[in-house]
């Protein structure tokens, strides 16, 4: 808060002793001063922006305005003015304030207004990101049912996100039957996979399951060896099929899963060879599998 001018208003028998008048010279000073205004010494608080000494003559005629503090160099600290003879008496005493306040500016400039803050610096716009797609890399073995035999085999595939909970599905497998049959035959499968998922957690972050549903390119193989020659004999065919399986997903270490899960897949339809001039069904048309494995999670 600014500090105010001082006014002692020097004792006269006049009507300089008027408390109204005197109150007219704050006012007009007060109106003039600016920020702090003007007091008369009676009611000077502890500190003052200047003190002034106000002196009139004994009939008001003339009136002497001294600056007793700040003291300044080359400064005007006094200033003895006279009033016509019929100037009113209260307009003597405004005007006096108005050469109080003249006086105590230009020893003290008032104080300047406070500047605005600058603006903010302006943010340029950031350009929207594409939302990253993480992907989940999966490694695992299974085993599986399939034209009465049981065969085994590993998987790799990798889950591309897409917008919650959607990811794409890439994957390939081999699987084999577990060894020949008493006739000497065994088969093989080759499979590539694309397909789409969702994934939902089942316990909070501790717990999720996956639905993948797959088309499969896939390539059969089935070969004999005939226990009394030893020859072997074998075909192959391409056939397109599909996929449908379950995963249950377990994290046990930062972007490392353990999963397990199963499905039903369907071949395409059944694969037959001649053996001894008559079809024999070696690779039947449908795989119900188990699978266990790894998950790797890439940012």
């Amino acid at each position: 808060m600014a500090a105010p001018i001082v006014v002692d208003l020097a004792p006269t028998a006049g009507p300089a002793a008027d408390p109204g008048l005197a109150g007219a010279l704050i006012d007009s000073c007060s109106a003039a001063a600016g920020p702090g205004g003007c007091v008369l010494d009676a009611h000077a608080p502890v500190e003052s922006r200047a003190r002034v000494l106000v002196t009139f003559d004994a009939g008001e005629a003339r009136v002497r305005v001294e600056v007793l503090a700040p003291v300044a160099a080359d400064a005007v600290r006094a200033r003895e003015v006279s009033f016509r003879s019929d100037d009113p008496t209260l307009e003597r005493f405004r005007a006096t304030g108005l050469i109080v306040a003249g006086l105590v500016s230009d020893l003290t400039p008032l104080e300047p207004a406070a500047e605005a803050p600058p603006p903010p610096p302006s943010i340029p716009p950031i350009a929207p990101q594409e939302p990253s797609r993480p992907v989940l890399l999966h490694l695992g073995g299974e085993v599986g049912w399939n034209g009465a035999r049981p065969w085994t085999g590993v998987s790799l595939g990798a889950d591309v996100a897409l917008t919650m909970p959607l990811f794409l599905v890439l994957a390939g497998s081999y699987d084999q039957t577990w060894a020949r049959d008493a006739r000497g035959i065994a088969a093989q499968r080759t499979a590539l996979a694309v397909g789409a998922g969702v994934a939902a957690p089942l316990v909070g972050d501790r717990l999720e399951v996956r639905l993948r549903v797959a088309l499969e390119v896939q390539a059969l193989r089935a070969s004999i060896l005939q226990p009394s020659t030893l020859r072997e004999d074998d075909g192959s065919r391409t056939l397109t099929g599909a996929e449908l399986g379950a995963d249950l997903i377990l994290p046990i270490a930062a972007g490392l899963d353990a999963f397990c899960g199963g499905g039903v897949g369907w071949w395409g339809g059944r694969t037959t060879v001649l053996v001894q001039s008559s079809p024999d069904e070696v690779i039947g048309a449908w795989m119900i599998a188990a699978a266990l494995g790894l998950d790797v999670r890439l940012p």
